[in-house]
């Protein structure tokens, strides 16, 4: 154990020794850890559960794959999405990612400004409906299978340049 200064016999030291001796015996203490947050936790979201994370997380793999999201945009909607489902959750809501029109309602009322957060919404509705557009926000047109069958054939019609073909697909 460190004596402090006041233990000491002899003359009491001034401010400056005062100071150095506690800077001292601060340094010479065991840290003392804060205890370790698992999982949400230990995040700038601390109350986001893990299995909103997981969620969220696949939900934007899954439509950055398909429209071809770069990794910056994937951030930017994992992020606002993360952070409604926090936000949610810190309000003691209920936190059904599932519930696109709940969802809507609280962006609207709490985060009206966030553009990020409304188009990661469509982002997670086309997650849940397989129907819906993450891009546009509609849902997505099904051909009937003879149009799809004439879509097919022109988008693999090697006479068409490459990169007719793949617009004339995505089409």
């Amino acid at each position: 154990a460190m004596l402090s200064f006041l233990d000491r016999p002899g003359p009491l030291p001034d401010a400056g020794q005062a100071r150095q001796a506690g800077f001292e015996q601060h340094v010479a203490e065991p840290r003392r850890a804060e205890p370790v947050a698992s999982g949400a936790r230990a995040s700038r979201y601390p109350h986001l559960s893990d299995e909103h994370r997981d969620l969220i997380d696949r939900a934007i793999a899954h439509t950055a794959a398909q429209e071809k999201y770069n990794e910056t945009t994937a951030r930017k909607y994992t992020s606002a999405l993360r952070r409604l489902a926090n936000d949610l959750s810190a309000r003691g809501q209920a936190t059904d990612l599932r519930n696109h029109k709940s969802l809507v309602e609280h962006v609207r009322a709490f985060f009206p400004k966030s553009d990020d957060m409304k188009s990661a919404l469509h982002v997670l509705r086309a997650y849940h409906e397989p129907g819906h557009s993450a891009t546009c926000g509609r849902p997505v047109a099904v051909p009937s299978k003879a149009d799809a069958h004439v879509l097919e054939q022109v988008a693999s019609d090697s006479r068409l340049a490459p990169n007719t073909r793949a617009a004339y697909g995505g089409n």
